[in-house]
C-alpha cells in the first residue's frame, strides 16, 4: 500500500520475488484465519453438546454438559428411591408397643441428633425436641436453648464425664457428630470375642508371608466399616427436607438482607436478576460464613469446607467425587426420620411411629416465621438456581420418596392408608414459593 509507482517491480525476476515475497507473508495470515475458524467451530459444538444435554434432562438441572454423568446420576437416584420402602421398614418399629417406645428413648451412650437443615422450617422441631427432653429429664445440647449459646450452632462440646447429651439439635455436620460420638464413646474391640463388631469399628484379620521365612503371620487391627457410610453409633436421627427453590430463596433473604439489616447492598430474591443469582450463589456466604447452595451437603455432606460445598458440581469437582458424594450424603439420609414441614400432619404421623417420644399433638398449631420479602422468582432464576444446586436437588427428590415411604410405614401402622395422608396434596413444591424464613 506504501510502494510508490517507481518502486513497482519491472523485471520478471523481481516480480517473480514479489510473488514470493507475499506468499511467504500471507500463509501465516491464512494459517491464523483457519485456526480461530476451527476455534469458532469446537465451541459451538460444545454449546450444541451441552443444548442436547439439557434437553435430555427433564428437569433441567443435572447436566452440566456431562451426558454420561446425568445418566449416571439419574441412575444413583433411581436406586435409592427403588430401596426408599425397604429402608423405611428396616427403620421402624411399632409404635404401638410401650416396651419399644421406652427402648427408643435416646441415652448418652446412643444419642439422638437432630440435623437441622437450614432454612427448611425446622425451628418449630427444635422447639418441640427441647419442650420433650425436658419433659423426659434428658440431658441436651440445643442451641439458644436452657443457657446453651445460640453460637455456635454447629458445634456442640464434648462433654466431660458426667455431662454427656442424650440429645443434640441444631444445625450440626454428620462428620463432626460421628467423630464427636465415635471418639467420646471408644472402646478397643478383643481379638478374643466372636463379635468384633462395635458399631462404627470392625476388627480384621489379614495374613502375611514372611518373604524370608515364608511363615505365614495373622495380624488383627481395628478398621472403621465399609458396608455402610452412616455411623451406627447414633441411636435415632432426624432430618427435615423443603423444596430447593423455596430454601435457597428463603436462605437468600434471611442471611444476606433479614440478617444485616440493610448494611449490605444485595437485592431482594424477588428483584434480583439471573445474572446476580448465577454471580453471588456461589460466593456470598452470611456473617457466620454460610452460603446458600447445596444446604443438604453442608449437614450431611463429608466435608465443611463452605468453598467446596457453595461451588458443588460435577464441572468444579468432577464426576468421581459428585457420585461419591451423592451416595455418602443419601445413605446418611436414609439412616434418619425425614420430615417436611409443609406436609405437617404427615410429618407428626412419622415422628409419632418412629420417634413416639417426640410426637406432639401441637406441632401443626404452631406458625413459623414469616418473611415480610416476597419468596415469587421468575423461572429464568428458578434454572439459574437449580443450576448451582444440582447436588441438593437429587438428594431433595430422594428425600421425597423416603418421606412418602415412611409416611406410608406410619400409617399403615396406625391403622390408616396411604390416602389418610392429610396434606399431601397441599405440599410445596419447586414452583410454590413458600416463604418461611425459619433458622
Amino acid at each position: 500500500l506504501f510502494r510508490g509507482q517507481s518502486d513497482k517491480p519491472k523485471t520478471k525476476s523481481q516480480q517473480e520475488h514479489r510473488r514470493f515475497r507475499v506468499q511467504l507473508f500471507h500463509w501465516p495470515l491464512l494459517t491464523l484465519f483457519l485456526l480461530a475458524c476451527w476455534n469458532n467451530i469446537t465451541v459451538l459444538l460444545d454449546l450444541h453438546e451441552d443444548a442436547n444435554a439439557n434437553a435430555a434432562d427433564p428437569d433441567g438441572i443435572l447436566t452440566d454438559g456431562f451426558q454420561s454423568v446425568v445418566a449416571e446420576q439419574e441412575a444413583t437416584l433411581h436406586r435409592w428411591k427403588n430401596m426408599a420402602h425397604d429402608l423405611a421398614n428396616t427403620l421402624s418399629v411399632s409404635s404401638s408397643s410401650a416396651s419399644a417406645s421406652a427402648n427408643l428413648l435416646p441415652t448418652t451412650q446412643k444419642p439422638f441428633v437432630f440435623f437441622h437443615i437450614r432454612k427448611a422450617a425446622g425451628s418449630n422441631l427444635r422447639n418441640l425436641i427441647d419442650e420433650k427432653t425436658q419433659n423426659l429429664d434428658l440431658p441436651q445440647w440445643i442451641p439458644c436453648k436452657n443457657g446453651v449459646p445460640c453460637v455456635p450452632s454447629s458445634l456442640p462440646p464434648p462433654g466431660e464425664d458426667g455431662n454427656e447429651k442424650a440429645v443434640y439439635a441444631g444445625h450440626v455436620n454428620y462428620n463432626h457428630m460421628s467423630q464427636l460420638v465415635r471418639q467420646r464413646f471408644a472402646k478397643t474391640p478383643n481379638v478374643t470375642d466372636t463379635d468384633t463388631d462395635t458399631g462404627n469399628v470392625v476388627l480384621k484379620t489379614q495374613n502375611f508371608k514372611d518373604p524370608s521365612t515364608g511363615t505365614d503371620h495373622n495380624h488383627t487391627y481395628i478398621s472403621l466399616r465399609h458396608d455402610n457410610r452412616h455411623n451406627s453409633n447414633f441411636g435415632s436421627c432426624l432430618t427435615n427436607i423443603r423444596p430447593t427453590v423455596s430454601r435457597v430463596v428463603s436462605c437468600w433473604n434471611y442471611r444476606f438482607i433479614h440478617d444485616v439489616k440493610g448494611k449490605l447492598a444485595v437485592p431482594a430474591a424477588s428483584n434480583a436478576t439471573v445474572e446476580e443469582f448465577t454471580a453471588m450463589l456461589p460466593e456470598a456466604v452470611d456473617k457466620f460464613g454460610n452460603g446458600c447452595n447445596n444446604e443438604i451437603a453442608r449437614i450431611l455432606g463429608r466435608t465443611n469446607d463452605e468453598n467446596l460445598i457453595n461451588h458443588l458440581s460435577v464441572r468444579t469437582y468432577g464426576p468421581k467425587y459428585f457420585l461419591d458424594e451423592m451416595e455418602t450424603v443419601m445413605s446418611r439420609m436414609a439412616s434418619c426420620v425425614v420430615v417436611r414441614i409443609d406436609r405437617c400432619e404427615d410429618s407428626n404421623a412419622i415422628l409419632k411411629h418412629y420417634l413416639p417420644w417426640m410426637h406432639s399433638e401441637n406441632l401443626c398449631e404452631s406458625k413459623e416465621k414469616q418473611s415480610s420479602l416476597s419468596g415469587v422468582v421468575s423461572d429464568e432464576v428458578r434454572e439459574a438456581i437449580l443450576a448451582q444446586n444440582s447436588f441438593d436437588e437429587l438428594v431433595f427428590r430422594f428425600g421425597e420418596e423416603l418421606f412418602e415411604a415412611q409416611l406410608e410405614v406410619a400409617l399403615k401402622d396406625q391403622g390408616r392408608g396411604k390416602e389418610g395422608g392429610s396434606d399431601k396434596n397441599n405440599s410445596n413444591d419447586n414452583n410454590n414459593n413458600n416463604n418461611n424464613s425459619t433458622k
